[in-house]
């Protein structure tokens, strides 16, 4: 998150308080192998929506200590 890095994460509660979905990361379902094929697809082809969860991963971590 410091590294401005786009987020992809399991459905897991520890990673639920700390990613939102849509906002600062893209949530795929736990033990989905395929799971991650569609999240990095979007992130690739929007470039738009890359840039802006970017940002808004460095916003959030800013919060933490």
């Amino acid at each position: 998150m410091a590294f401005r890095l786009a987020l992809i994460v399991t459905s897991t509660p520890g990673l639920l308080e700390i990613a939102q979905e849509g906002h600062d990361a893209l949530v795929v379902p736990v033990r989905d192998s395929r799971g991650t094929e569609w999240p990095l697809e979007r992130l690739i082809s929007d470039r738009a929506l890359l840039d802006w969860q970017r940002r808004n991963v460095y916003a959030r971590v800013q919060t933490h200590t």
